[in-house]
C-alpha cells in the first residue's frame, strides 16, 4: 500500500490516531472548522442527488456521510484499515449506504470514468506523488464530471502551526504531512481548474469563543491567508464532432441547374465564411450551435428570390465525412 516510494507506510499514519480521530468534530473549536470547510466545499461542488460520488481519502467517514445525506451514491476509499473500521461502525449506527474500501489513492481499483463527481478532504497532505493521486482520480473521473481537493495551506498560520506541531511531537500525525499553497495546487492541472476558495482565516491561537461565523466573515478578504483552501477541477466533456449538412433540392418547376444552388449558397458563404461546401454544392459546417441562423437565412433567401427548393438539414458524425468533401470548396 505505499504509494510514495519513501519506504514509509500511509496505511500505519493513524493506527493510534484513529480511535479519537472523531473527538476532535465534537469539540466547539472543530465542529466550527468543519462547518466552514464543509460549507466552502459544497459551494464549490454542490453534490446532487444521485451523483456516484468517491470521497478519496475517506477516513472515518466524515464527508462521506455529508455526501450521502445529499443523495448521492458514495463510495469511500483510505489506506488506512483503522480509520476504515471506524468509519465502517459510524456507518452501521447511522444506516447510511456507504461503501467503504481500503485502497491507495495512488493505486485506485475502478475503471476509467467510474465517478460524477469526486471529493477529497483534508487527505492531500499525507500523499507524497500529489501528481500521480491526481493522476489516478482524474482517470476514474467521467468526462464533464468535476474533482475537488480539500487541504491545509501550507503558507498560514495553521501550516505553521502544524509544522512546529510536528517538530514538537514524534508521535504526531504530521510528521507525515507535506503541505502546499493554494498556486502549487491549482498547477497540477491549471487549465482545467474551475473554482477555487480559502477559509479558516480565524488564526489558532484566537480564543475559543472567537471560532464563530462573524469572526470568519471579517476576517476574511483583509490580506490573511484561510487555513484550508479547495481547488475544483473540471474534466473536459467528450464531445461529439458533429457536421451539419444543408441540402437544397428543386421542386417542381424550379431551376435545377447547380448554379442555382451554387448562388444561393455563395451569398450564405459571404455573411458565414466558416462553414464550407462540398462537392455537390452542398452546405456544411462543423458548428451545430449556428445551425438555427444558417437555416433562417437561408430559408430567407429561397423565399426572397421565389426559388421552390425544398432545404433538408443532415446532422452527422463528422469523422463521416470524406475530408475532401469537408474541403472541397
Amino acid at each position: 500500500m505505499n504509494s510514495n516510494g519513501s519506504g514509509k507506510d500511509p496505511s500505519r499514519y493513524f493506527c493510534t490516531a484513529a480511535r479519537d480521530y472523531d473527538d476532535w468534530y465534537h469539540t466547539p473549536r472543530g465542529a466550527f472548522i468543519d462547518r466552514i470547510e464543509t460549507d466552502l466545499a459544497f459551494r464549490l461542488l454542490p453534490p446532487r442527488k444521485g451523483w456516484k460520488v468517491l470521497d478519496a481519502g475517506c477516513g472515518t467517514g466524515n464527508f462521506s456521510f455529508k455526501l450521502a445525506k445529499r443523495g448521492s451514491a458514495v463510495t469511500g476509499v483510505d489506506v488506512s484499515p483503522h480509520m476504515l473500521l471506524r468509519a465502517l461502525d459510524r456507518a452501521r449506527k447511522q444506516d447510511l449506504p456507504v461503501r467503504f474500501c481500503q485502497m491507495d489513492i495512488c493505486e485506485l481499483e475502478f475503471g476509467d470514468a467510474t465517478f460524477d463527481a469526486i471529493y477529497s478532504m483534508a487527505a492531500f497532505e499525507f500523499i507524497e506523488d500529489r501528481q500521480g493521486a491526481f493522476g489516478e482520480l482524474w482517470r476514474v473521473l467521467k468526462p464533464g464530471g468535476k474533482l475537488i481537493v480539500g487541504t491545509i495551506a501550507d503558507d498560514s498560520a495553521w501550516g505553521h502551526l502544524y509544522r512546529k506541531t510536528a517538530a514538537s511531537d514524534p508521535s504526531s500525525v504530521f510528521n507525515n504531512a507535506d503541505f502546499t499553497t493554494l498556486d502549487e495546487m491549482k498547477r497540477i492541472q491549471a487549465d482545467q481548474v474551475a473554482a477555487s476558495g480559502e477559509c479558516l482565516f480565524i488564526p489558532p491561537e484566537a480564543p475559543e469563543h472567537a471560532f464563530n461565523w462573524d469572526h470568519e466573515q471579517k476576517r476574511a478578504g483583509r490580506g490573511h491567508r484561510g487555513g484550508f483552501f479547495c481547488v475544483v477541477w473540471e474534466k473536459p466533456p467528450v464531445v461529439n464532432n458533429l457536421a451539419c449538412q444543408l441540402s437544397l433540392y428543386p421542386l417542381a418547376g424550379a431551376d435545377s441547374t447547380a448554379g442555382t444552388v451554387e448562388e444561393v449558397v455563395g451569398d450564405i458563404l459571404r455573411e458565414h465564411p466558416e462553414a464550407e461546401v462540398n462537392a455537390m454544392a452542398t452546405l456544411l459546417t462543423s458548428d451545430p450551435g449556428s445551425i438555427a441562423q444558417l437555416l433562417t437565412e437561408i430559408s430567407r433567401t429561397l423565399i426572397d428570390r421565389n426559388l421552390p427548393f425544398s432545404l433538408v438539414c443532415t446532422l452527422s458524425n463528422c469523422c463521416g465525412l470524406p475530408r475532401e468533401q469537408r474541403h472541397g470548396r
